[in-house]
């Protein structure tokens, strides 16, 4: 074990020399920048880079041209292997996920308050046991 983290130790250090005398001779240091968390409470749909909504909407396009084809080709075929079947399935569940999760985030969300004094369902009619309905 120590014999293998001495082989690894060393050819880091080689690795580091190779990129250090291909840079000129500078000392070049590798570091990464920590990551950092995101508050999945705090982001929100378009508070993200344009370019994801810009390859969204490519990508719905590039959809939408290669549905209209399969609607053109799929009524003609004498059969469908399953697995097709099953992508076919998945990428219309895929879309009305996003369509109907978006829909709700832009339209919809709002804090719903119930006031269950305005509730006019009698109170005994949800209490009946087991007990209670043998008496009946």
């Amino acid at each position: 074990m120590r014999d293998q983290k001495r082989r690894e130790r060393a050819l880091m250090e080689e690795a580091y020399q190779q990129v250090n005398e291909s840079c000129g001779g500078a000392d070049v240091m590798i570091t990464q920048e920590p990551i950092q968390a995101v508050d999945i409470d705090t982001e929100r749909c378009g508070e993200h880079d344009q370019s994801e909504i810009d390859m969204a909407g490519r990508e719905l396009l590039k959809a939408q041209e290669y549905a209209a084809k399969l609607s053109e080709i799929v009524p003609t075929l004498p059969g469908l292997d399953g697995w097709v079947a099953s992508k076919i399935t998945k990428a219309a569940d895929y879309l009305s996920s996003v369509f109907h999760f978006l829909d709700y985030e832009t339209n919809e969300k709002e804090d719903v308050v119930i006031d269950v004094q305005e509730i006019e369902i009698p109170v005994d009619q949800f209490n009946i046991g087991a007990e209670d309905v043998g008496s009946t």
